[in-house]
């Protein structure tokens, strides 16, 4: 037996009971300026959360007609929604708490630091510099987002941006004399190229990019590039994305085996030919993204020696009430179980019970034959059913710690430090968590520790580990 261990409470927590959580939370935006939450609020949360749920959807709908490409994109699936429910909350916390309105204002008093012979005369227009690097980036923003959205989530539109990077170096009079460069462009081709093999689905591909072509001709005029506009205005992308796109897949996948073959032999005049309008417009892209990360470096070169001369007025404005941001050091983060409102008219209580349980998961999984794909679902509902007393045993509860990314797994203790539950999710509102924390809305949630107890004993058996551990129920 360890010399120290948490000790169990098998009673668990009643609501508004003390409880805390000791976790390696990562870092949040909450030293950040105003301007970089609006460019968070304006471009990064809802382009990325509209391209995601357009996925999401695309695979749905893919899904319905063809049962073994819902099972291989079930695992992507997944990740996009826990992304966008992440954003979409975040979204939602932005307009409902004044957080950038709080920070302007914040702002406005560490500028008065700021005035000649004040504590931080050197650091005059500070604030206004970071206002005018984050505008620099927003400009840049749905380019740079629409790109990496493409990339992310597109196998093609990704093998046709390495071929373009090779054919500029290789094809275009410029070969590079380093075997080293050589080897590394080989390298990115031939990772696309298994990325194609794996993970490639033609009609979702399809599908994407006929929906990404779209996008540029909705951006405004600020945001636009001229090489983009020009290429778009040549091919007339916005009025006949489908047909550019049906061109795209008339010559098959962009990269094929006997072209990596080529490439291996060293004949990159072979192996790295354009096939078609999707390897013209990587041609273009792949100067745009190269345009786009110089700015962007020399804009996070700015930004590395301005913002810590921001949280260093911010360090001074705010004295003893400063709470350094948290770096995946132990942190200590304490509170009650609490029920709270979301909404208007809607109420969460505290306690999830396992009564609720089993009919939750069959209006999330619709159709899904949870007997036959769940093994743990028969063996669950059967110990349910031989003892309704079952229906009580509280499953999940709220409390409103001040949890972030990195807080998943983190015991959540009593006020007698004993182990009544285990943190693993935020509430939908609480993803403000990542800009402030706030009474109203931040709820984070934990799996109840009679659940896990009752799992480990009456579900799987193992009742002999609980003793193991000197638990009495």
């Amino acid at each position: 037996v360890p010399e120290n261990y948490l000790r169990v409470n098998a009673t668990g927590v009643k609501e508004e009971d003390f409880v805390f959580i000791l976790g390696y939370r990562g870092r949040t935006f909450r030293h950040y300026p105003a301007s970089y939450l609006e460019y968070q609020r304006d471009h990064l949360l809802p382009i990325t959360s509209e391209t995601y749920d357009w996925l999401i959807d695309a695979i749905d709908r893919l899904g319905a007609t063809d049962p073994d490409a819902r099972i291989r994109l079930s695992s992507r699936q997944k990740s996009l929604a826990n992304v966008t429910k992440n954003y979409k909350g975040k979204i939602q916390g932005l307009r409902r708490v004044d957080i950038i309105g709080e920070k302007r204002m914040q702002e406005v008093e560490l500028q008065k630091l700021t005035v000649p012979g004040g504590a931080f005369s050197h650091r005059a227009g500070v604030v206004r510099s970071l206002d005018s690097l984050y505008a620099l980036l927003a400009k840049d923003a749905p380019l740079k987002l629409w790109l990496n959205n493409l990339q992310q989530n597109s196998p093609t539109f990704s093998m046709a941006m390495a071929r373009a990077e090779a054919r500029r170096l290789w094809v275009k009079g410029n070969e590079p004399g380093s075997d080293s460069l050589r080897k590394l462009l080989v390298s990115n081709v031939l990772k696309q190229n298994e990325r194609l093999r794996t993970g490639y689905e033609p009609k979702l591909d399809t599908a994407f990019l006929r929906f990404m072509m779209r996008a540029p001709a909705q951006w405004a005029a600020q945001h636009r590039s001229a090489a983009v506009e020009s290429f778009w205005r040549q091919n007339r992308i916005a009025e006949q994305s489908d047909v550019v796109v049906g061109l795209w897949y008339s010559n098959g996948l962009p990269f094929d085996a006997e072209n990596v073959i080529a490439v291996l032999n060293s004949k990159p005049e072979r192996g790295l030919q354009p096939k078609g309008s999707l390897d013209a417009l990587a041609d273009v892209m792949v100067l745009e993204a190269q345009a786009l990360s110089a700015r962007e470096k020399a804009i996070n070169a700015q930004l590395s020696a301005l913002l810590p001369q921001y949280l260093e007025m911010k360090l001074a404005l705010e004295g003893d009430e400063f709470v350094p941001d948290a770096n995946s050091t132990l942190r200590l983060t304490y509170g009650h179980v609490r029920r709270y409102q979301p909404t208007d008219g809607e109420v969460q209580t505290p306690f999830t019970h396992l009564s609720g349980m089993s009919a939750k998961a069959r209006a999330a999984l619709g159709d899904v034959d949870l007997e036959s794909d769940y093994a743990m679902y028969g063996p669950l509902q059967e110990r349910m059913q031989s003892d309704r007393s079952t229906d009580s045993i509280p499953v999940a509860f709220l409390y409103n710690l001040d949890t972030t990314g990195g807080n998943s797994g983190s015991p959540v203790m009593n006020a007698r430090g004993e182990l009544v539950g285990v943190n693993f999710d935020r509430a939908f509102t609480a993803t403000i968590n990542d800009f402030a924390w706030n009474e109203q809305y931040s709820r984070s949630i934990g799996v109840d520790i009679r659940f896990v107890l009752w799992m480990v004993d009456d579900v799987a058996g193992a009742g002999y580990l609980i003793k193991e551990m000197g638990v009495v129920r």
